[in-house]
């Protein structure tokens, strides 16, 4: 559905909360836009109810989503847009705001107070001091997190009389998830981060950075620091508030930051009318090509895939089989590849090859039932002398497996990751039984499809939960139940199905939503997450695991065969040809995850 935008015919603005704060503390900075010609919305974080006291009732509802999901979450608002918006956030909002900026989904960006990314300097004293109550317990991180009145004194009333900001607190103070407090503090830590933003993006937007010059919570210093990342950018400005704190949003001096941004944005993006903006909606970096479809994930335009041309052929060695690619499976792990986020084994864009199907060339001289000619499909890494720029990918041969002669190349080159991760989960990893409960959480998805066909026809009880329009289709796949997982009620009302006592099992296919997953099994039962590197901590029992899909021939096989008999069933694929791979790549990423994506040869 998409955003209801209030105000007149004017530029879009979209304001982002940050953590502790509801939505609606907002509200006044939307009527003074509305009132200077903009139309603005002010959307929560995946799960947050409309109202604070909705918020306070039941924090679960808000527990464990990252600063990808929150992110991946605006982008799919923002694509519903008639227009590109003005983004403005707070603290993690403007985090946010500055990741939105720099992957084209926005015409410019007010970050006020906004959480540090990588790269920036450490956290400070009084930045840590802000954040310990949370920090300090570790098994905090995928949960929902209330501050007390103290605490959101020194975090965001430090400016204040102790009177008033306890009076923000009673009015706007919610739980908020812990993970992207935990994600920003430690970004500097981690190799891959989701706390990081492109500051060197071919996006350039107007940018303006607030500081409150008391800010305990992100100081000033803080601040200083990311504006240095844009200092080779004519497009940022800085600004500063010496005597306000974290609460500058909010408190009764709101309508000089308000003011002082409304006239900053003036001078870069006029509320005007759509008519009037609409040539500068129409330049090619105003929004991506994805967006204008009213599709929510396009391709970050800051690396353009290689072209995809035959190279020299490597030698099959030992073991291993040389296979000429009729079609390759991308998936949003090429996506993670070019963004230098996963090192597939060649100094490669993109990762093409590590799903494939074709033909043998030739097979290394230890290497039995895989002539010249055979039909064949893998999922193979790292890599070896083969990736994006070549036609030929070379795999040991325990990774390879035959294909059935009734699948089309299609159909096989798009199976490899899905089918063997849906294969591992359940049977290596969950070990699943006939007559066992399983909740599988976001079944709409390719592989969350195949785990509930799998275990269904497995003989297992399997109650899925999938967004609110999937549900039919997750039904036909063999699902005793299926629950809409925006209703903050599905946990209580599927342990109900699970006769009270949970699930034996669980498979998370989505990702934010483990924490809530595991409320629903059993004590001592079994967890797997495909979608959430940092599983919740163990309890009851009971300990998350994280896998990521392991190459098997023999298990591939079994996928592939089962998938030519009919036994599971995928979406036919949306084929491109190779050298459209950037035009694929936006798809795959715009879409729901629904449809798979492959790259053709011929």
């Amino acid at each position: 559905m998409a955003p209801t935008l209030t105000g007149h015919d004017g530029t879009p603005v979209v304001f982002l909360h940050g953590l502790w704060l509801h939505p609606t503390s907002w509200r006044a900075w939307e009527e003074l836009y509305q009132a200077n010609g903009y139309r603005t919305v002010a959307p929560g974080w995946p799960g947050v109810p409309d109202t604070v006291e909705g918020t306070r009732a039941d924090p679960n509802v808000v527990a464990d989503p990252g600063i990808d999901q929150i992110t991946r979450h605006y982008a799919r608002i923002i694509a519903e847009l008639p227009e590109p918006p003005v983004l403005i956030g707070h603290s993690v909002g403007g985090l946010i705001a500055q990741k939105l900026l720099a992957m084209g989904y926005g015409r410019a960006a007010v970050a006020i107070d906004a959480a540090q990314f990588k790269g920036v300097m450490p956290a400070t004293p009084t930045s840590l001091k802000a954040a310990m109550p949370i920090l300090r317990n570790p098994s905090n991180r995928h949960k929902a997190v209330s501050l007390t009145p103290a605490q959101f004194r020194y975090a965001f009333g430090n400016s204040l009389t102790e009177q008033e900001s306890d009076a923000l607190y009673e009015q706007w103070a919610v739980p908020a998830p812990a993970r992207p407090l935990f994600e920003a503090t430690s970004s500097n830590l981690a190799r891959h981060t989701a706390a990081a933003v492109d500051a060197e993006s071919e996006v350039r937007r107007p940018l303006l950075l607030v500081m409150g010059g008391e800010d305990h919570a992100v100081p000033e210093a803080v601040t200083r620091s990311a504006y240095r990342f844009y200092r080779d950018s004519a497009e940022a400005d800085l600004m500063e508030f010496p005597d306000r704190g974290h609460s500058l949003i909010i408190d009764s001096g709101w309508r000089e930051i308000a003011e002082a941004c409304l006239d900053w944005l003036g001078k870069h993006v006029p509320a005007g009318t759509e008519d009037e903006t609409a040539e500068a909606a129409a330049t090619p970096a105003a929004r991506p090509a994805a967006v204008t479809e009213r599709q929510p994930w396009p391709t970050p335009p800051r690396a353009s895939a290689p072209p995809y041309t035959p190279g020299p052929a490597p030698e099959p060695e030992g073991d291993e089989v040389l296979i000429e690619v009729r079609c390759a499976g991308i998936g949003d792990w090429d996506d993670v590849t070019r963004a230098g986020g996963w090192q597939s084994g060649v100094a490669e864009l993109c990762a093409l090859g590590v799903q494939v199907a074709g033909t043998v060339i030739k097979a290394g001289p230890e290497t039995e039932g895989f002539a010249p000619g055979t039909e064949v499909l893998t999922h193979t890494y790292p890599l070896k002398g083969s990736g994006a720029r070549t036609r030929r990918v070379l795999a040991p041969s325990a990774h390879v497996a035959l294909k059935p002669a009734g699948l089309t190349w299609q159909n096989a080159a798009a199976l490899p990751l899905p089918g063997l991760t849906a294969y591992e989960l359940l049977f290596e990893v969950l070990k699943v039984r006939p007559n066992e409960t399983l909740l599988v959480h976001g079944a709409e998805g390719i592989i969350g499809g195949l785990l509930v066909q799998i275990a269904s026809a497995h003989g297992l009880d399997v109650v899925a939960t999938s967004e609110p329009d999937c549900t039919t289709q997750v039904s036909a796949l063999g699902a005793a139940a299926v629950l809409d997982r925006d209703d903050p009620d599905w946990p209580e009302e599927a342990r109900r199905l699970f006769g009270g006592r949970g699930a034996d099992a669980a498979a998370v296919a989505t990702s934010g939503g483990a924490g809530t997953a595991l409320s629903v099994v059993t004590d001592h039962g079994r967890m797997t997450t495909i979608a959430d590197p940092t599983p919740p901590d163990p309890e009851r029992g009971i300990e998350p695991r994280y896998i990521r899909v392991h190459p098997d021939g023999e298990l591939l096989g079994r996928a592939a065969h089962a998938l030519d008999r009919g036994e599971i069933v995928m979406p036919e694929p949306a084929a491109f040809a190779m050298a459209d791979i950037d035009q694929a790549l936006a798809t795959l990423l715009a879409g729901s995850g629904q449809t798979p994506v492959v790259l053709s040869a011929a």
